[in-house]
């Protein structure tokens, strides 16, 4: 909603505004178009960008566990995605990363039919280009007489921008001025509207921020029960799971399958404390006297 009511975008227009203007600083007020405020357009996103820091914290956290050997010092953003504007300064200050977004030509010369639209960005070659990551640094099979007129021209075209770019600045900043102060004034009242508008919101807002921390901090279960899934030998069936906040309590039983109980048991103990587990220990075990060779157990655990 806007001073001139209900505003909608079509395909080109979100793509424009995704490209020129992108995250807004904090405590922007800059009207993007058809009086939508920068703050306006970063409410909308902000939720698609939490899942995607959350999901990468994960992808990042699951290297580690796997066992990297070399600890992660920068992220790479690839595909039409990487085109909005002020995502790797968000996604560095969010993750403590340093980001950037990948250059894969960036040392390649490309014919001028080779790349053509803009959606035909580098980001979209990366599965073409991939190589040129490690080996195509200074890759330019051009002769030696055409690079060098190619310098030339542009030297020359270089010079020839400078000279018309400061004569239009010093044409275009008078009447620059003049537009300028009517924007600040349209901002200013499209500003007051908003506010008014926004007010009654907040409560909302703050619910779903809370809602949103609560997410992000939620252990990611799958991971767990795929961890037990391997921890338990084929001598234990589990009988029951218990799980209440970060503690985790597994009762089963032990079937004589060749090993003894408290081998097997031993066994489980370790291997859980190797995963994603502390604190494991060995609550009860009881024989079952009806059945030879079988012991019921109960073991506690908490999450890393």
């Amino acid at each position: 909603m806007t001073a001139q009511g209900q505003v909608g975008f079509n395909e080109q227009e979100a793509e424009a505004i995704k490209r020129h203007y992108g995250i807004p600083p904090l405590g922007s007020s800059e009207a993007v178009t058809k009086g939508v405020s920068a703050m306006q357009i970063f409410s909308m996103i902000r939720g698609c960008l939490e899942r995607l820091a959350v999901e990468v914290e994960r992808s990042l956290a699951f290297y580690g566990e796997m066992g990297g050997s070399t600890s992660l010092s920068e992220l790479l953003l690839v595909g039409g995605g990487a085109s909005l504007k002020g995502l790797p300064e968000w996604l560095q200050e969010r993750l403590r990363i340093r980001v950037v977004i990948a250059q894969p030509g960036k040392g390649v010369s490309f014919a001028p039919e080779a790349v053509q639209g803009a959606e035909a960005s580098q980001t979209n070659l990366v599965p073409v280009l991939g190589a040129t990551l490690s080996v195509g640094t200074g890759i330019n099979l051009l002769p030696a007489e055409m690079k060098e007129s190619l310098m030339r021209e542009v030297q020359r075209a270089a010079l020839t921008g400078l000279a018309t770019a400061v004569v239009l600045g010093a044409l275009l900043l008078r009447i620059g001025m003049g537009v300028y102060h009517q924007v600040l004034r349209t901002q200013v009242v499209a500003f007051e509207t908003e506010k008014t508008a926004v007010i009654p919101r907040l409560l909302e807002v703050e619910a779903a921020f809370a809602a949103q921390e609560r997410v992000t901090h939620e252990p990611a279960w799958d991971e767990v029960f795929r961890a037990l899934s391997r921890a338990v030998p084929r001598e234990i069936y589990l009988t029951g799971l218990g799980i209440y906040r970060n503690e985790v309590s597994l009762r089963g039983r032990v079937r004589g399958l060749g090993r003894t109980p408290d081998v097997v048991l031993a066994e489980l103990v370790r291997t859980l404390s190797e995963r994603t587990f502390t604190q494991v220990r060995l609550i009860s075990s009881r024989k079952i006297e009806a059945v030879a060779q079988e012991t019921d157990f109960e073991i506690q655990c908490t999450l890393k």
